[in-house]
């Protein structure tokens, strides 16, 4: 699987990409926006971790 050579590469240049046959470079957009996704969430997570933390310090302060 050329795909997997790809990645395994990582050279990642826009001729190698566009060589991929059209399901490969499918995949390669699916994973990739499930990566951002996830990373997304988890930024979201820790934000607010963070913000209940600063809250309960808040309302122990008082």
């Amino acid at each position: 699987m050329k795909f997997l050579h790809v990645l395994a590469d990582a050279g990642f240049s826009a001729e190698s990409l566009r060589s991929m046959a059209l399901w490969e470079q499918g995949l390669f957009v699916v994973i990739g926006g499930l990566i951002g996704v996830f990373l997304v969430l988890l930024l979201f997570f820790f934000t607010i971790r963070l913000m209940e933390r600063l809250g309960s310090r808040k309302k122990k302060s008082e």
